[in-house]
């Protein structure tokens, strides 16, 4: 499994959109899944991550961005056969993914 952060001037539907990401998870046989940020806008553009020191409403409202992935992971594992996670992200998403490697390790199997 594989959980795509988007940066902190989009949403995770432009992420899907805007890489091959979901073509490779099908060719390969990986599930992906695409969380989103903290906005402050009901649209849920412009959502950040909170990376600890960046980026803007999430750490504006310091949001646990850390609990909620664990949230995510535990739920998908519980629902799916996954043997192995994985994060990646761009710009504030990547910084986000650095995070989740010092914070739970144990979640992960790579960045």
């Amino acid at each position: 499994m594989v959980l795509a952060f988007h940066g902190g001037m989009g949403t995770a539907q432009s992420l899907k959109n805007g890489y091959d990401i979901v073509r490779k998870s099908d060719k390969e046989g990986f599930i992906v899944a695409f969380p989103n940020g903290t906005s402050r806008l009901k649209s849920g553009l412009f959502a950040t991550w909170n990376a600890g020191n960046c980026c803007g409403n999430a750490v504006n409202s310091e949001a646990d961005d850390v609990a909620f992935v664990k949230k995510v992971v535990d739920t998908i594992k519980k629902d799916y056969k996954v043997s192995k996670v994985f994060a990646m992200g761009m710009s504030n998403g990547g910084m986000f993914s650095y995070r989740l490697a010092c914070d739970i390790p144990e979640y992960f199997d790579g960045i």
